[in-house]
């Protein structure tokens, strides 16, 4: 992904993330409206809320939502993140490694969506292969409104939750 792209991509997230969080209620699967601006006929014919290709991380990143990016700098090839109105999440990363060496050194991976601006779940980590392959299947509990979906992928050592490392060394590049 070139350079200008990626900065776009972060550029569009903490603008997203700057409109502030709004009060939310008790979580739930309720369906909600989705703005005009973030809407498709695709995403709607689907019941999606998220749509979007990943992009990878470097050092230089602005915290997103109060996490910084990881210490050393990532390339990914075409991966995606689904997020459904009903909460089922769905990654599939491609090729997120470490430039130059070209491999990942981490066992694990997890991920943290939020709902405008505030983490509303994170999965359990899964198997991270050294080609920086990974695959996640999961349901988060959303509120009843999230009209500014995101994803943050974060590393972890291990496979339990408190593994999951405070960093994130990829993110949707959607918003």
């Amino acid at each position: 992904m070139r350079l200008l792209t990626r900065v776009t991509l972060v550029a569009a997230v903490l603008a997203v993330a700057g409109g502030g969080a709004v009060g939310l209620t008790a979580a739930g699967t309720a369906a909600a409206t989705t703005p005009a601006h973030l809407t498709s006929s695709h995403r709607d014919a689907h019941g999606l809320l998220l749509n979007a290709a990943l992009a990878p991380s470097v050092p230089t990143d602005p915290a997103i939502f109060g996490v910084k990016p990881g210490g050393v700098p990532w390339q990914i090839r075409p991966s995606r993140v689904r997020l459904g109105r009903d909460g089922r999440l769905v990654v599939n990363v491609d090729g997120l490694v470490v430039v130059g060496p070209g491999t990942n050194p981490l066992p694990d991976l997890a991920a943290t969506v939020y709902c405008n601006g505030v983490a509303v779940g994170t999965t359990g980590p899964v198997a991270f292969s050294t080609r920086g392959n990974a695959r996640m299947r999961a349901t988060v509990s959303l509120p009843a409104l999230c009209p500014v979906p995101s994803v943050l992928l974060n590393p972890a050592r291990g496979t339990m939750s408190s593994d999951v490392l405070p960093v994130y060394i990829g993110f949707d590049g959607r918003a």
